[in-house]
């Protein structure tokens, strides 16, 4: 007989293969353009197998997602001298004039 030790090394591998293998199929679908149930049905995928690694992969993912970096907002008296500025697709601009700030953003986009 198989030794528990043994039997839960097999299933962690598993589970390994599984997560590579849905993660794989994610990155696919969100390339495809098309719905969970079409993706699924056009590869011949399990949807609630699907629908389950959706949601524990984005979960992961939202975990593992950066802290907020503190906003100070200043009045034009106190404004110091403008360090770097970022147009955003949206529109709006981000103004940086703090060094610990620019360093943070820096760390987090490299």
């Amino acid at each position: 007989m198989l030794s528990t030790e043994v039997i839960g090394k097999t299933q962690q591998a598993s589970h390994i293969e599984n997560q590579a293998f849905w993660k794989k199929h994610l990155e696919q679908f969100a390339l495809s353009k098309t719905s969970r149930a079409n993706y699924c049905r056009n590869q011949k995928l399990n949807y609630a197998r699907f629908q389950y690694w959706y949601h524990q992969l984005n979960s992961a993912i939202k975990k593992h997602k950066q802290p907020l970096i503190p906003v100070k907002i200043a009045t034009l008296e106190t404004q110091p001298t403008l360090l770097c500025s970022v147009n955003l697709k949206s529109g709006h601009q981000l103004r940086v004039y703090d060094r610990s700030v620019l360093s943070e953003l820096l760390k987090q986009f490299s």
